[in-house]
């Protein structure tokens, strides 16, 4: 059998220590807290209590200083005086918002009151019983709680002495009702009572509790209770509450039943005046819920500090583990990098020579394809040369004829006339030198841009001759100064115009326009020309490496001419124009 680990044993021995606290004070606090609440709770119902009670005291006292009242009682066999009084009553009766208001005269009977309308009315009863007839016919005002002997149910009483000539004449009662105040209690919790000096409950919120004593009362008390018929004719049972009521606070619980459900925390408050108690009782079950509820929070609580406690402990351990196979991983790791690095190293050297060899090869293709395009210059720039070495050839002649002849300035005309042409020849043999020297294209310097297209145009001018091409070159005055390789974008503007040329050989007026111009965005070189445009279909493979469209092409030169173009940061566009032909853009990026 495995034994439980200390971490979990002694963190069930810190719960239930913890827990045995946390009981104790949160019961202490609850129970306090509970006992405040009901104390403040009566003081406001007692004063409740007292406020609607005392707001009618003053009627029956004005009442009895109405001479409509006392002619009354001197004239009770009057009826139009009665008639009168009964009206007067009931009007005041409804103007206070009281239940009744009636005139007794010195032997009890009632002579006049608010209710004269009424089956159950007042008039001719007999209320010399009453204590509050009694009291107030010996001179005293009165207040008195009892079960109305007409109907039966609870009301509360005042009564005044009308006195006349210095004589007690009658007595004027006014009564309410007590559920206006009962309504008032809102409290789900806590209960309210009402006792009489006997304990006899005459208001509460249960109204199982009415007309029952809070304890058990002697059998003398019972027939004295049942003699002044203050609750008229029912029978009060008790509720069977068990502990001193006189002290305050206390705790009360109903005999006979077991159990917290029945315990209550009692506070009460004795009125003098009315020789009334007012009592709050607690269920102590409250308490004990209040104490449940803090030990399920802390038990959640705990359970959730023990799980993270828990957790950063099984972390701590992973972490350890992890730590030790990091460690093996690292040692295996590292004679794996010594290995893999050997390796690098001549991975590295072998992918040195391939990009080398690369980049040589793509100089030799982009050479190759220089020298492809002077030989298909070849026949023009021929045709070129032959033109001024047949007119050396016929100027010399010309002047060993007139060197015979003496004729000396003749012969000075035709020896200038000779330099020129060489001067001629030579231009054209520099610049296809100078096309046809080896370079590589990341050697990039600032060039005037307007410079290298018109060397580009003078190397095409034999080709553009012999085809028959007119070329419109659109120039700025100012320099555009751009960090380009000028032999290599010389190439593409070469490799450009050459394809202008082929797309306007079918053409009867043949024509091509080259034009340059900057702005925010870049410097452009757009090369269009009046053929027939390039096909939709040709347009997406048109930069393609080995894609071309002429019989014996290679496909080369617009691919070379677009890395040409990205290695000086650029690009190379075409697409056909609204009115026919071919336009095509090259795009360089300002010099900063």
């Amino acid at each position: 059998m495995r034994k439980p680990k200390p971490f979990i044993v002694i963190s069930f021995i810190l719960y239930f220590s913890v827990a045995i606290c946390a009981v104790f004070f949160s019961w202490q606090h609850y129970y306090q807290s509970r006992l405040n609440t009901s104390q403040l709770q009566l003081q406001q119902f007692s004063q409740h209590f007292l406020t609607q009670i005392d707001k009618y005291a003053f009627i029956p006292q004005l009442l009895a200083q109405n001479k409509r009242l006392t002619n009354t009682l001197l004239e009770h066999k009057n009826s139009a005086q009665i008639e009168v009084t009964n009206r007067y009553l009931e009007q005041i009766n409804q103007l206070v918002n009281t239940s009744d208001i009636y005139l007794i005269d010195q032997k009890g009977n009632t002579i006049s009151a608010s209710n004269w309308k009424d089956k159950a009315t007042f008039i001719g009863q007999n209320f010399s019983f009453r204590p509050y007839f009694q009291q107030a016919i010996s001179g005293q005002n009165s207040q008195y709680f009892a079960l109305g002997s007409m109907s039966g149910l609870r009301g509360y009483y005042y009564s005044s002495p009308i006195i006349h000539a210095a004589e007690i004449i009658g007595v004027v009662v006014v009564k309410i009702q007590l559920s206006t105040i009962e309504n008032n209690w809102n409290d789900q919790q806590n209960h309210f009572v009402v006792s009489d000096n006997n304990h006899i409950v005459m208001m509460t919120d249960q109204d199982s509790w009415l007309y029952k004593s809070l304890i058990d009362l002697p059998q003398s008390t019972l027939l004295k209770i049942q003699h002044g018929r203050r609750y008229l004719d029912k029978q009060i049972s008790s509720l069977g509450f068990i502990g001193n009521l006189s002290n305050q606070p206390i705790e009360i619980y109903i005999n006979g039943q077991q159990g917290l459900y029945h315990r209550y925390m009692s506070v009460s408050q004795y009125l003098p005046k009315q020789d009334l108690n007012v009592r709050i009782l607690t269920p102590k079950m409250l308490v004990v819920w209040d104490v449940v509820s803090v030990l399920f929070i802390f038990t959640l609580m705990a359970i959730l500090l023990f799980f993270i406690v828990l957790f950063y402990r099984q972390r701590k351990i992973r972490l350890l583990q992890i730590e030790r196979i990091r460690a093996q991983a690292n040692q295996e790791l590292e004679f794996q990098v010594l290995e893999r690095t050997a390796e690098l190293h001549t991975e590295i050297h072998t992918r040195i020579q391939t990009e080398n060899a690369l980049r040589q090869t793509q100089d030799e293709l982009i050479q190759t394809v220089k020298l492809a395009v002077l030989g298909q210059m070849s026949a023009s720039i021929s045709h070129e040369l032959n033109n001024p070495l047949a007119a050396i050839r016929s100027f010399s002649d010309n002047a060993q004829q007139f060197l015979l002849k003496n004729d000396n300035e003749k012969v000075q005309k035709n020896l200038e006339r000779i330099s020129e042409l060489t001067v001629r020849m030579a231009k054209i043999s520099q610049q296809l030198k100078h096309f046809a020297k080896r370079t590589s294209a990341n050697d990039l310097i600032n060039a005037n841009v307007a410079i290298v297209i018109k060397s580009a145009y003078d190397l095409m001018q034999p080709e553009l001759k012999v085809q028959g091409v007119h070329v419109a070159l659109i120039l700025p005055t100012d320099p555009i100064m751009a960090k380009v390789n000028p032999i290599a974008l010389e190439q593409v503007i070469i490799n450009t115009l050459t394809n202008a040329i082929h797309a306007v050989s079918d053409q009867e007026q043949k024509h091509i326009e080259l034009e340059l111009k900057a702005n925010q965005d870049g410097i452009k070189i757009d090369i269009s020309d009046n053929g027939c445009g390039i096909r939709s279909d040709q347009l997406d493979h048109l930069f393609d490496p080995f894609y071309t469209s002429k019989q014996n092409g290679l496909g080369l030169g617009l691919s070379i001419s677009q890395q040409i173009m990205q290695s000086m940061k650029g690009s190379i566009s075409a697409k056909n124009k609204d009115s026919g032909g071919a336009k095509f853009t090259l795009t360089i990026p300002l010099s900063k």
